[in-house]
């Protein structure tokens, strides 16, 4: 993904927050996450989206290297079960991930890899009856998944085995209801990732901490 196209997601991302949030601001009635007039019986909800997530550095033990991500655009879907305003779910995202390789066969060597999460959900807010601008608190637990490590240029990387992590996520947003049956939404999210430590030495980092913006849309399928 081109720089250029990025910086268009990451202007779009960054407008509609700004919306978002001043509408959110002008109608403090709407706003509330807790104390919102909530929505009886039990619903089943369904979402996809997309975002913008930033990179960071990555400790691979097993390799001797170190992986710098770049930003990428991960897609996102997810199921959830509703009963007041709460809901427990289960989400999977997936991201072909730009990055710099730096090992030992292959020096500072620009390749891709894939990153499969799965997660199980816990969301507050959602908006009651009548409500459309709504605030949303998540909280996320479950597997990052590594895989499918190639070298874009000349240089070769080693095939890889897929490596799980243990990933925990929270997040914060806004919710706007165009109806009883569909929402869009944004949420910020910081997710941390604990990596393999077999490998690394004494005061290495395995961990790997992630900010991404979620645009995403809802549609309740029934009750």
């Amino acid at each position: 993904m081109s720089g250029r196209s990025i910086r268009a997601k990451l202007s779009g991302v960054r407008a509609l927050s700004t919306v978002l949030i001043a509408l959110a601001l002008a109608h403090p009635a709407g706003a509330q996450v807790f104390g919102a007039p909530e929505r009886t019986g039990r619903s089943l909800w369904v979402s996809a989206g997309t975002g913008w997530a930033q990179g960071g550095d990555l400790n691979d033990g097993a390799s001797q290297s170190m992986w710098s991500l770049g930003q990428y655009s991960p897609r996102r879907a997810s199921v959830e079960f509703e009963r007041r305003s709460q809901s427990l779910g289960f989400a999977v995202s997936h991201a072909t991930v730009p990055l710099t390789y730096d090992g030992p066969e292959c020096a500072r060597c620009d390749a891709d890899i894939d990153v499969l999460q799965m997660m199980g959900t816990f969301r507050i807010g959602g908006g009651g009856p009548g409500q459309g601008f709504h605030q949303v608190l998540e909280f996320g637990g479950g597997v990052t998944q590594w895989s499918k490590l190639t070298s874009r240029g000349s240089g070769t990387i080693a095939p890889m085995t897929a490596d799980n992590d243990l990933t925990f996520q929270i997040g914060y947003g806004f919710g706007l209801n165009l109806g009883d049956s569909f929402a869009v939404t944004i949420v910020q999210d910081v997710s941390t990732s604990i990596h393999q430590k077999d490998g690394l030495s004494a005061g290495e980092s395995r961990t790997l901490t992630q900010r991404t913006t979620r645009l995403g849309a809802r549609l309740r399928l029934g009750r």
